[in-house]
């Protein structure tokens, strides 16, 4: 297993405590916990970015939620813990640069086209390629 967690003086803390469960989002706990850094959306040290979860059942395996961007990498590395993602504003695709036709905004989305993400897959509105993009171009 990856991380540092002691999970059987984990596990009787919590008993003693009366809880049935851990959950960490303090990027030093996430990093603790698991062997993985949370990436860059915990370093703004906002809650959010990413939790693990401890079971005081030792049975269960520790669950993870962390940004898209760094669900892989800690898939790779962690590959007993059970491992959700949720949408953070990175997100990388190829982008035409050389001589174009296309406004940047239509280029942008051609390239996130080419990923060929799952049919229901959406951004939250406060990625919205429309609202975030100017074009100056006339």
């Amino acid at each position: 297993m990856t991380g540092f967690v002691d999970r059987q003086r984990a596990s009787h803390l919590m008993q003693r405590a009366g809880i049935a469960a851990l959950v960490l989002c303090a990027p030093e706990a996430f990093h603790y916990a698991t062997g993985a850094s949370i990436g860059p959306a915990g370093l703004f040290r906002r809650a959010g970015a990413g939790f693990v979860v401890i079971p005081a059942r030792q049975d269960l395996p520790i669950g993870v939620v962390v940004a898209d961007f760094n669900a892989a990498q800690l898939r790779t590395s962690a590959p007993e813990m059970v491992v959700r993602s949720h949408p953070i504003w990175i997100e990388s695709a190829p982008v035409e640069t050389g001589p174009h036709s296309l406004p940047l905004a239509e280029r942008i989305e051609a390239g996130l086209a080419s990923l060929d993400r799952a049919p229901d897959f959406s951004r939250p509105a406060t990625f919205d390629l429309a609202g975030s993009v100017r074009s100056e171009e006339r």
